[in-house]
């Protein structure tokens, strides 16, 4: 019971936490987004007062009382490379100095504005922004242009430190009292024992989770911080906390003897996951990688994108076009190349695996060894001599088809004929792996039910069906599953074969991940990719393990 009351304090805790972490990122938020418009609206009215004619210093010395504490404002001549007036933090006026060479950014923004201005006049309509306004965690700066007839063109500049934010106590107050409220009322009427608490504290979790969600209005946040304080709670509760700490101390050379593993496991593989899931709950891009994390978070948006845009085809000049950088023309396309790829690899290598396994075979051996050389070989330089092989002008198989009196075929202008070259691709690199498998378990199989098949009268056929599949099935199976996850995640056949083409038609989902976060530079966009791609292989394989299951049972 000490245990219970333990865990239903740890986990409203960690839900008040979470809530209170919240509350400071929204409050943290609204206070740099009003002290980026507060230093907005006043470079703005600093640089139209000095553009009508006012001094830099008289118009900065009037508006000293509008400056937020720890803010500085710069009147600046790029072309004279001089600060015309300078209030400082302290609020104190500076006189008039010479910029420093780690002042060059002051200079290049008063250019920079300069002809954004200039542009929109000539233009007659504002086609670049006139104001420069960077708001972040660290720093606000505004930035506005004023013409100057003498030492080319001024900017003020309004810059300073966001004044940190204070938590609003009494939101987070009334949540946590209601979810400790909720807490004793399910504990007390609910039936006696220790597994009834259990699922009393579930229910009073998620009713937590309502409260505060509909308090703070930030579901995503609050839901996470709740369930995972329940799960904390419910361990400690159940006693799993407890049964670990003793199964860990009974067996701790066993634990210390993997530990390495494990470590090298978690910095690895478990890190970069989990580091790959928090990013694609952010809309981190290469424009804002120096923002900090909470200010770049925007939930399942990044999901939403990808699994909610269902517009395979658009329209245009009368004619339908295909979508190809939709999520399911990728996933279809994906689908399909993995079928077709583990079809071909299976037969092809079952059947040279028969042939290779046929008794009294000469050179079987030296077989062998040529029909792994595909396998031996690096796939990247597999994939870019068949590229070669498939080159429109001086590719071999174009020049074969000119030798017997053929056109020549543009092989990546279509989707069909491009698809079909990585295919061919991807084929010469899979055949041999099944065929190693299949020629392994073929040898394993007792060659006296062939013969006793045979006084039966059983024809070849029906020796493959009802002897030679049922005997290789146990190895056949995880191969192909390994097959069809290696396939699914073949990148660099498509990548260096295809490369997309036509128009991005043949990229499946792992080079579409690439292009989105390499080339576009939407990591966070590409992050959440990654992620439904790995979602898509753990259901993929959890069905082949529950079939694989039933598939035994029957026997």
């Amino acid at each position: 019971m000490t245990r219970f009351w333990i865990g239903a304090v740890i986990g409203l805790l960690l839900a008040f936490v979470g809530l209170a972490a919240q509350q400071m990122g929204a409050a943290r938020q609204q206070a740099i987004a009003q002290s980026a418009e507060n230093a907005t609206k006043i470079a703005l009215e600093l640089a139209s007062a000095i553009a009508e004619g006012q001094a830099p210093v008289t118009a900065l010395t009037q508006s000293q009382g509008e400056l937020p504490p720890g803010f500085r404002a710069l009147a600046i001549s790029a072309g004279a490379r001089t600060v015309l007036a300078e209030i400082n933090a302290g609020g104190d006026l500076a006189p008039p100095r010479r910029l420093t060479r780690d002042e060059k950014l002051y200079y290049d923004l008063a250019f920079g504005l300069a002809t954004a201005l200039a542009i929109n006049v000539e233009e007659g309509a504002r086609v670049r922004p006139e104001i420069n306004v960077l708001a972040g965690r660290e720093q606000i700066r505004a930035a506005a242009p004023f013409p100057r007839a003498e030492g080319g063109p001024g900017v003020v500049v309004v810059e300073g430190r966001p004044a940190p934010p204070s938590l609003p106590l009494s939101r987070s107050l009334l949540a946590f009292s209601a979810a400790l409220v909720g807490f004793v009322l399910l504990g007390r009427f609910w039936p006696a024992g220790q597994g009834a608490k259990a699922v009393a504290l579930a229910r009073m979790f998620a009713l937590a989770a309502a409260i505060l969600g509909s308090i703070s209005g930030a579901w995503v946040g609050v839901l996470t911080a709740a369930i995972g304080g329940y799960a904390l709670a419910l361990a400690i509760a159940s006693g799993g906390v407890e049964q670990a700490g003793k199964t860990l101390l009974k067996h701790n050379f066993a634990y210390a003897a993997v530990s390495p593993a494990l470590l090298a496991l978690t910095l690895l593989s478990f890190f970069p996951m989990f580091y790959g899931f928090v990013l694609s709950l952010t809309d981190t891009t290469l424009f804002n990688l120096s923002q900090p994390l909470l200010d770049r978070f925007n939930g399942l948006a990044n999901y939403g994108r990808i699994l909610g845009d269902f517009q395979v085809t658009t329209a245009s000049e009368g004619r339908t076009l295909i979508n190809y950088g939709n999520f399911y023309w990728t996933l279809g396309v994906t689908l399909a190349w993995t079928l077709t790829n583990v079809t071909i690899g299976v037969s092809l290598g079952l059947g040279l695996a028969l042939a290779l396994n046929t008794q009294g075979l000469a050179f079987a051996g030296a077989y062998r060894t040529i029909l792994l050389l595909p396998w031996a070989i690096p796939n990247y330089i597999t994939a870019l001599a068949w590229k070669g092989l498939f080159n429109p002008q001086f590719g071999a198989i174009n020049q074969l088809l000119q030798a017997g009196g053929l056109e020549p075929v543009s092989w990546f202008d279509q989707f069909g004929t491009a698809f079909l070259t990585s295919l061919a691709a991807n084929a010469w690199l899979s055949f041999p792996f099944m065929m190693v498998v299949s020629l392994g378990a073929l040898q394993a199989v007792n060659r006296e039910m062939y013969e006793a098949a045979r006084l039966e009268g059983a024809s070849a056929w029906r020796q493959f069906w009802s002897i030679t599949l049922p005997a290789i099935r146990p190895a056949l199976a995880p191969s192909v599953l390994l097959s069809a996850v290696w396939t699914f995640n073949m990148f660099n056949v498509i990548f260096l074969v295809s490369g997309g083409e036509p128009a991005g038609a043949t990229e499946i989902l792992i080079t579409q991940a690439y292009r989105y976060g390499i080339e576009e530079y939407r990591y966070g966009y590409a992050a959440a990719y990654s992620i439904v791609i790995f979602g898509l292989l753990l259901l993929f394989g959890l069905v082949q393990a529950q079939a694989g299951k039933r598939a035994e049972t029957a026997r």
